[in-house]
């Protein structure tokens, strides 16, 4: 199967936000500046999703993918899919 190049961000939202909805604890701060960036007006206006971990079909860790999806609505232009 040949791979297929995929670049994912992460959500940046406010850590109540996240706890309130049951979601693990933040990203780490360089992550989320790089998602910051990335979806922001300045970063890459093409990227519509940043995945991070091993997201193969038969991943045995699964709880150790993220995803963010670029989402206009929010205040960091960006969504978190999967924590």
């Amino acid at each position: 199967m040949k791979a297929v190049p995929a670049l994912y961000a992460i959500f940046s939202s406010d850590d109540e936000t996240m706890y309130h909805f049951g979601r693990r604890p933040p990203l780490s701060e360089d992550f989320r500046h790089f998602a910051d960036w990335a979806f922001g007006p300045e970063g890459l206006k093409l990227l519509e999703v940043i995945i991070y971990g091993d997201a193969s079909f038969r991943a045995t860790i699964q709880d150790q993918v993220v995803i963010l999806q670029r989402n206009a609505t929010m205040p960091n232009n960006y969504d978190i899919i999967r924590h």
